[in-house]
């Protein structure tokens, strides 16, 4: 009664998350938690486009402080960038919404591990071409960086 209170799981399914996923058992334990349930394998694509992402983002806040040569004005452009524009992109009309929508820093990790980004949009590309919008975000804002910097403080 105890252990079917606390969630505890069959003994065979248990050893078998407990294989696939080592740290998040040590963390939960024995009991069944939502984002254990499959094995590292199904969610590496995810994990390594997270990570991509992260890698990214990082790359696109130096180059607008680069350009902007203030810290405020980077990190509100990122925040920007990844909270307020993925936020407006599905007030836009049908069917631009799902279009712009697809190319936002948010809904790119989803294309490139190729799963689906929301009910209500569809990933629209491939996860080859998300890659290449992902590290086109990070190619512009470098540039711009470059560019400025090369003219305004060398």
């Amino acid at each position: 009664m105890a252990e079917a209170a606390l969630g505890r799981l069959h003994p065979l399914r248990d050893r078998r998350r407990a294989r696939d996923r080592p740290v998040s058992h040590l963390i939960a334990g024995d009991r069944a938690v939502g984002y254990n349930a499959g094995s590292f394998g199904d969610d590496l694509p995810l994990l390594l486009g997270s990570v991509l992402s992260v890698t990214v983002l990082a790359l696109v806040g130096l180059g607008l402080g680069v350009v902007t040569r203030s810290t405020a004005a980077a990190v509100g452009s990122v925040v920007g960038l990844l909270f307020v524009l993925p936020g407006i992109a599905p007030y836009l009309p049908q069917p631009w919404n799902v279009r712009v929508g697809a190319w936002m820093l948010p809904n790119l990790v989803p294309q490139i591990a190729g799963e689906r980004i929301s009910t209500r949009l569809d990933g629209l590309l491939p996860p080859a071409a998300a890659v290449a919008v992902l590290a086109g975000y990070a190619l512009v804002a470098l540039a711009a960086a470059f560019l400025v910097f090369e003219r305004r403080d060398a």
